[in-house]
């Protein structure tokens, strides 16, 4: 069995992922000293996205953590937005794929709301 991943350590994978300073799973690894599927695994269970080919991309808008920012985004998507599930026509052939993605759009005209 493997060395146990410190809190502080996993946190600290997922923000440098998050904020775009490391964005390759190898490189987190060997910076680190764990096994790229451990990293992929932490990567996951954050909810980061991950793309065909094992290829790791960071969330394209900055996902708020504090539960009030959570709530107030909920709220404006409630009010003004809407969620919606796409076909995604070039996955659509996996066995282990449904070929949905999940897409989230405001419609506001509000400038500083919008930024």
């Amino acid at each position: 069995m493997g060395k146990r991943l410190p809190p502080k350590v996993r946190e600290e994978i997922i923000q440098e992922f998050r904020d775009s300073k490391i964005t390759s799973v190898r490189m987190l690894a060997e910076k680190y000293g764990y096994a790229k599927c451990t990293i992929r695994r932490i990567l996951r269970k954050a909810g980061l996205i991950i793309k065909a080919r094992r290829r790791l991309f960071p969330p394209s808008v900055k996902i708020p953590t504090e539960k009030w920012k959570i709530a107030y985004l909920a709220g404006v998507i409630d009010g003004d937005g809407s969620v919606i599930l796409v076909e995604d026509k070039r996955r659509k052939r996996s066995k282990t794929f449904l070929g949905l993605e999940p897409r989230v759009y405001i419609d506001n005209s509000s400038e500083e709301l919008m930024k």
